[in-house]
């Protein structure tokens, strides 16, 4: 595996990253053999979201791939702003397409990006809902820094639904053994948040041999008048001070920092190692 070979001096979500951009499209054929399999889940998961964060205006499917649950989630959920990240462009791409073939209503207001989860583009509490579906898993090195970056944009609810290691029966942590993948979820999330962590497990996994569980955590103070006000705007894209208000022919810009990222194929990509500083803006 890339991730055990240190001479190739790839970080942990670069070799995540390029592992699924091998991927690309697999998912979506896998769906459409089975499409009541994925259904299940994504209802279950959309019912989870909105009994405990009704009528969320803003929602971030933060790893959202090929946009298979994204879409059947976001169906339910309706939300006025919906977003979608993840760190492969070649899933997301897949999935634009797909996603304009089948449901094109909802691509045409769906803004996708792609970034790392580690970074994400956004000011404080940007989303009324953000949530994950398998996506922190893999991540078995850098899982604080993820759900503490997660939780710097949301606003009301968190909403992971990952694998339970410590949970799970003696095969399924076998199998998380040999891929790496997250452990001690709840004690992450307790530390980089400050709450514990509501836990339970989901009924239509779409796979039983990695069995889902959901980690909801509510912040528990109210939204400022500010955040009242913000919450009706569309998230915009952010890094610290820096907002990027400007989109020019391939490329997202910031006006005031002469700072550009790549736009292709109507998907910006906020990779800090293809960021362009073009002071003739």
């Amino acid at each position: 595996m890339l991730r055990d070979d240190p001479s190739t001096g790839l970080s942990e979500s670069e070799v995540i990253r390029y592992s699924y951009d091998l991927q690309a499209g697999s998912y979506i054929r896998e769906y459409e053999e089975d499409q009541s399999r994925f259904s299940a889940y994504a209802n279950e998961l959309a019912t989870v979201i909105a009994t405990n964060c009704p009528s969320p205006v803003s929602v971030l499917d933060a790893g959202a791939g090929e946009l298979i649950s994204t879409r059947l989630i976001m169906e339910q959920l309706d939300p006025v702003f919906p977003f979608a990240v993840d760190g492969s462009l070649s899933r997301l791409h897949v999935g634009m397409k797909w996603l304009k073939d089948t449901q094109p209503s909802l691509a045409s207001t769906m803004s996708v990006f792609v970034a790392n989860l580690d970074k994400l583009p956004f000011a404080p509490q940007s989303f009324d809902a953000v949530y994950t579906s398998h996506a922190l898993e893999p991540n078995h090195s850098n899982g604080a820094l993820l759900v503490s970056e997660l939780w710097r944009i949301t606003s009301q609810d968190l909403f992971l639904f990952e694998p339970h290691y410590e949970a799970a029966g003696h095969k399924a942590r076998e199998r998380m053994d040999y891929h790496g993948y997250i452990k001690n979820l709840e004690q992450t999330i307790i530390e980089q948040t400050g709450c514990k962590p509501a836990i339970f497990p989901i009924v239509n996994t779409v796979e039983s041999y990695n069995p889902t569980f959901c980690f909801h955590i509510k912040r528990s103070t109210g939204l400022s008048p500010k955040q009242l006000d913000q919450k009706h705007r569309k998230p915009t894209f952010r890094m610290g001070n820096i907002a990027f208000d400007r989109v020019i022919n391939g490329g997202i810009c910031s006006s005031s920092d002469k700072i550009c990222f790549p736009v292709i194929e109507d998907i910006p990509v906020f990779d800090e190692k293809l960021s362009i500083f073009l002071p003739s803006l």
